[in-house]
């Protein structure tokens, strides 16, 4: 076992930039390379596409469960093609493109071997080569399937030792392949074969996580802790933004940018690293 505790470190300094966005009940937000943000509004359980500026360019939703419709739509993770959507009780991921154009969807009732089978989906990431992984809310494990959809292995089920699941709630990829689930305060990391490599305690209960780039940003519902995965200092960061007294519901660190998600705004900060 490696664990990490990390060491405290307040040199950075965050400035308040800008708030943009008007939610209801907003639960997740991915940004893509191009700068264009997608957020996921579980009350009314939709999907926003919004620029730089906060300017919604297409939602698509609606309670339901036929194609852009979703039930507790939990989860968004977008790249520079396609939006993966975890639709949590429609026990399904749907795809879309960069511009929410629906494309399909993905779900359990095809694969032939019910052991792997998955049901009221977390979370889910696709590597740059295309595999996706799938956060099994049902059975507290990551299931990996590879680009035509086949079953491909099983990470951090109950054979996984240290590294088993517990109670995870939200899983990224790094840029290398690397996957890190937050799991309660710990954070656990596999390696893109499902070899559980790190483990990270972030003294954070019931922690949310992203992955844009090597930054790690880990946060609970009023501090966030970010990390430089490539500096190997194992020093994060912590910040508690004061411009909104609503809980943070996520956070993304990118292009020395940080975004806060809150249930009915984004807070832009700039830092420098």
């Amino acid at each position: 076992m490696i664990l990490f505790t990390f060491v405290n470190s307040f040199s950075q300094t965050f400035l308040f930039e800008n708030e943009i966005g008007r939610f209801t009940s907003a639960s997740s937000f991915s940004i893509n390379s191009a700068g264009f943000i997608y957020v996921t509004d579980i009350s009314k359980n939709e999907v926003l596409k919004l620029d730089r500026k906060g300017k919604v360019l297409k939602s698509v939703g609606g309670f339901g469960w036929g194609n852009e419709s979703f039930d507790n739509p939990i989860d968004v993770n977008a790249n520079m093609l396609n939006v993966y959507v975890t639709d949590h009780n429609n026990n399904r991921i749907q795809f879309f493109d960069k511009d929410l154009n629906f494309l399909f969807e993905f779900n359990s009732k095809n694969i032939e071997n019910n052991r792997y089978a998955f049901a009221y989906p977390k979370s889910c990431v696709v590597s740059n080569q295309g595999d996706m992984f799938v956060l099994d809310g049902d059975n507290q494990r990551i299931l990996k399937f590879n680009t035509k959809g086949n079953f491909v292995s099983e990470i951090g089920n109950t054979d996984s030792g240290e590294y088993a699941l517990d109670n995870p709630k939200k899983l990224a990829i790094s840029n290398d392949g690397k996957l890190f689930v937050s799991d309660g305060q710990m954070v656990k990391v596999f390696d893109y074969f499902g070899t559980g490599i790190i483990k990270i305690n972030s003294e954070l209960k019931n922690a949310n996580l992203n992955v844009s780039g090597f930054i790690l940003t880990i946060n609970d519902n009023n501090k966030i802790k970010l990390l430089d995965l490539l500096k190997g200092d194992n020093k994060f960061v912590e910040f508690i933004p004061k411009e909104s007294d609503e809980d943070i519901v996520s956070s993304i660190a990118i292009n020395n940018y940080l975004y806060v998600l809150t249930p009915t705004c984004i807070l832009i900060y700039s830092y420098k690293n």
